[in-house]
């Protein structure tokens, strides 16, 4: 199991904070979140593993932290 933290648009579309899913790499991970959420679909959204940017998909192990950040938008 990997802790899922949803952010902004994210948070506001599932409606949690944080989810625990069973998911052995981000690819995988991605396609759970969308079937779970297909609200979330059009979101470009990008994903950090345990506090880093993702740049590729990779492998995930359980009790790794994802964070599910959507665009933000500040000033």
């Amino acid at each position: 199991m990997v802790k899922v933290l949803y952010f902004g648009i994210a948070r506001e579309i599932t409606g949690k904070a944080e989810e625990e899913l069973e998911a052995h790499d981000t690819a995988g991970l991605r396609h759970l979140i969308n079937v779970s959420y297909p609200e979330l679909r059009p979101v470009p959204f990008r994903l950090a593993l345990n506090g880093s940017l993702l740049k590729e998909e990779t492998t995930l192990e359980s009790g790794d932290k994802i964070a599910v950040l959507p665009p933000f938008a500040g000033g």
